[in-house]
């Protein structure tokens, strides 16, 4: 199937040739391609006629047409055998490209719940169903040559958003006045080292990649595989945008689905029956398309899917997918894949403009090996025909729009949000969550933070923050320098120092379970503006830090982190030993952090490198070990934790759980103790107890889970008032364990209304997200411990969250 793209590409390519021949006429030229309504195939050998004139032609293989006229036709006739006569309105004495989409007056016009089986079609599927483990390709199973080609675009894009001259030239013209911005290619032939072969590694022989300036490669190409991932339908379902579809060959096909066929042929001797499927139920998780079924074997020829109309599916437009086998020792191994997915880009436009679409195109081709590289021979020419005419265009596209002002200020923006930098000259400002905070103990709070930019060196940084409290009149200091190793693999120093005012207990653990967190204090701009009552659990500390990381491969990682810290009492939060007062606690030693995961995605910019979220468990484990000193105490100590993350994708929606246990030995004071993260603002934490004041609980061993479940919609998509709005249910769960040892309490007392929990500490939240797209409001409420002092027993909560 040509996409969109291509189609209007070809049309404004042949106008822009013709309209020169025809501006010095009054003549009405017509270019363009139909298309049957249901399958989204061109419609070949169709009628296309003037109206009230013996004037016509006949569209080509691909659907294509062109016609003309010196008379003031104002309208276009299109007729084909199996669908309906169809007539569009056209400007007289004008050259225009246009797409007619013909409704089938046959089976696939029929309504989905009313098309009729026939026997001959069930016999067919029962045994391809029978057939399926035989058929199935084994997982894992990695067939020879692939030519793998990855395309997005933007489609559909308004003039004014391309006032930069550059901007224009870099995108693709469309008839209808609109734009198709280019935003990756990506062009890959690799061989496996045997076939059949189940092992991962290839050999890369072509690898030509490009993407637009605010995107990392690798980032884009993964994320753009998760939405088109490769199913194989003779599974009970397929994964599609993170839903689980069944599959037309599942054992419940016939519960759900309705056959009946289309076509029987012979193909190299072998009679094969193309089959049409429809779902029975218009809201349920199906596809619509066709299939060909070999006789003899029962095995998939192709398959061509699609995700209906009447599906509502956040942002898809369309997707499709068709698959070819061929026929390899009496099995049949892929041959083509070819996947489109169109998503409704949720961007303003003017009212009476077109919605921006993303489009993507994947294409892979499979060759078996043969000698003297005549597999990749053989890919080249399939790849040749199978080409898409916009494949150099987007690539030049890309080229073009890198350079163009729009995208400098695309990227700065991108980095304003991801990093929190905001790029000025040679230097940048930020991060912006530490340019100010309030707390009871500083008051209101200014900062100014910088570091220097990539423009000035790539490997090397250096920064400084200079802040003032306003009602204790201090000044809070800050800088770092750092430095990454033009290795292969990532390697990265820091050296850094900072006096501030931070969460009492507060500790650098937290990154262990938020990897992302660019700003450490808790106490920032956002959670000042959001905070619920103010926060009297802070205590200044200075810290100098050493750290160096080192990734060994994709899958491991390791970080050593030496640190000298002092924290100091205050009037809120006092240190008293034994009865007497300390004025401050000195605190030094290293720890080395394990981090342990598979298939990782990563945004690497600059110093900027981020890990994102994939679908294996993330571990990591770190020892601890130091010393501490107080007036004239000085003692030892060691710690040990763990921690486990993971989202899971399953039929009913996904689940995201983090898991972290750790325990202490030897005698500390309560700052080095370990307090359960709670959450004092409006917002709902992924990795914090949302009802949970700070230092309400401390333990010297500890065990946490935070589990939350997006659900598809189960319950409010059967409401009828509610469907239309496409909310969906989120439901979470918090539960925390810790034991307190007496020996803590002979080094310091604890804080005021802090203590351990005797039981398990629980809280669960429900609510609803996919509120205009991006938000959600939980309902939080605590299951235990509703008794002790101070105790929030219920809240709201808001989360930001985008889901398909």
């Amino acid at each position: 199937m040509e996409t969109s793209f291509a189609r209007r590409l070809i049309l404004s390519s042949l106008l822009t040739m013709l309209s020169f021949v025809v501006s010095a006429q009054k003549e009405t030229l017509v270019i363009g391609q139909v298309f049957d309504r249901f399958s989204q195939k061109p419609v070949a050998g169709a009628t296309v006629q003037f109206k009230n004139t013996s004037i016509s032609t006949i569209t080509g293989n691909e659907g294509y047409f062109l016609i003309k006229t010196n008379s003031p036709a104002a309208k276009i006739m299109v007729f084909a055998n199996g669908y309906k006569p169809f007539q569009i309105r056209i400007k007289r004495n004008s050259t225009l490209g246009i797409e007619v989409w013909l409704s089938p007056i046959g089976p696939a016009a029929i309504p989905l719940e009313k098309v009729n089986e026939d026997s001959v079609s069930r016999r067919i599927v029962q045994n391809s169903i029978l057939r399926r483990t035989f058929n199935s390709p084994p997982s894992g199973r990695n067939p020879s040559t692939v030519s793998d080609r990855l395309k997005a675009y933007a489609y559909n894009v308004p003039p004014n958003w391309m006032n930069d001259i550059n901007a224009r030239k870099a995108s693709v013209w469309s008839p209808d006045s609109l734009f198709t911005v280019p935003l990756f290619i990506s062009d890959k032939i690799y061989r496996q080292p045997n076939f059949p072969s189940v092992r991962l590694d290839k050999d890369i022989i072509r690898n030509n990649q490009i993407t637009i300036l605010p995107l990392d490669k690798e980032y884009v190409e993964k994320m753009l595989l998760l939405l088109t991932l490769q199913q194989n339908f003779y599974k009970e379902h397929v994964e599609i945008l993170g839903k689980y579809f069944l599959s037309p060959l599942a054992k419940k096909a016939f519960k759900h689905y309705a056959f009946f066929l289309q076509d029987s042929s012979i193909v190299n001797k072998r009679k094969c029956y193309s089959i049409g499927f429809r779902p029975k139920q218009r809201d349920a998780l199906l596809l619509t398309g066709s299939m060909t079924i070999d006789s003899l074997t029962y095995g998939l020829i192709n398959i061509d899917a699609s995700i209906p109309k009447t599906l509502p599916i956040n942002f898809a437009h369309s997707f499709n997918i068709k698959q070819q086998f061929a026929l390899n020792k009496d099995k049949w191994d892929y041959s083509s894949i070819n996947t489109l997915l169109v998503l409704n880009l949720p961007l303003p436009v003017g009212p009476h403009q077109k919605p921006v679409l993303g489009v993507i195109d994947k294409e892979l081709l499979f060759s078996p090996p043969k000698h003297n590289d005549g597999d990749l021979q053989q890919i080249a020419l399939m790849r040749q025909k199978e080409s898409k005419p916009a494949s150099d265009s987007i690539y030049s596209g890309v080229i073009q729009l890198n350079k163009t002002r729009f995208m400098h200020e695309v990227k700065w923006v991108t980095d304003l949000l991801m990093y929190q930098y905001a790029h000025v000259g040679k230097i940048d400002v930020g991060p912006i969550n530490s340019l100010y905070h309030k707390n009871v103990l500083d008051g209101s709070t200014g900062a100014f933070s910088f570091r220097t930019g990539e423009s000035l060196w790539k490997n090397f940084s250096v920064g400084a923050t200079l802040g003032y409290a306003f009602d204790n009149h201090t000044w809070k200091l800050g800088g770092q320098v750092l430095y990454r190793f033009p290795s292969k693999n990532f390697q990265q120093m820091q050296f850094s120092y900072s006096k501030n005012a931070y969460r009492t207990g507060f500790s650098e653990d937290i990154m262990l379970v938020n990897e992302n967190k660019v700003f450490l204090s808790d106490d920032n701009l956002f959670s000042t503006l959001l905070r619920i009552k103010p926060n009297y659990a802070v205590n200044e500390v200075s810290t100098w830090k050493f750290q160096y990381e080192k990734e060994w491969r994709r899958e491991f990682k390791t970080t050593l982190t030496l640190f000298d810290n002092r924290y100091f009492s205050n009037p809120y939060v006092s240190f008293v030993s034994q009865g007497e007062p300390v004025y401050r606690i000195l605190h030094y030693g290293g720890k080395l952090d394990f981090r342990l995961s598979n298939d990782q995605l990563i945004w690497d910019e600059f110093f900027g490198r981020r890990f994102l979220s994939n679908h294996f468990p993330v571990f990591h484990f770190q020892v601890e070990g130091g010393k501490y000193s107080m007036n004239k105490v000085a003692r030892n100590y060691g710690k040990i934790q763990a921690t486990v993350k993971q989202s899971v994708d399953f039929i009913g929606g996904m689940i995201y759980y983090t898991g972290e246990t750790g325990c202490i030995l030897g005698k500390v004071p309560f700052p080095l103790l370990s307090f359960s993260r709670g959450n004092e603002t409006l917002f709902f934490s992924d990795c914090n107890f949302n009802l949970m004041n700070n230092l309400e609980y401390v333990g010297d061993k500890y065990a946490n889970l935070y589990v939350d479940y997006y659900s598809c919609g189960l319950l409010l998509k059967k409401i009828p008032l509610i469907r239309s709005l496409n909310f969906k249910e989120m439901f979470s769960l918090r539960v925390a364990e810790n034991g307190l040892s007496k020996k803590h309490l002979e080094v310091m007392a604890l804080p005021s209304g802090s203590q351990t929990l005797n039981t398990p500490y629980v809280e669960a939240a429900a609510g609803v997200y996919n509120i205009l797209s991006c938000l959600g409001i939980q309902s939080v409420w605590r299951l235990t411990h509703r008794n002790d002092p101070n105790a929030n027993n219920w809240g709201m909560r808001v989360l930001f969250y985008v889901a398909f």
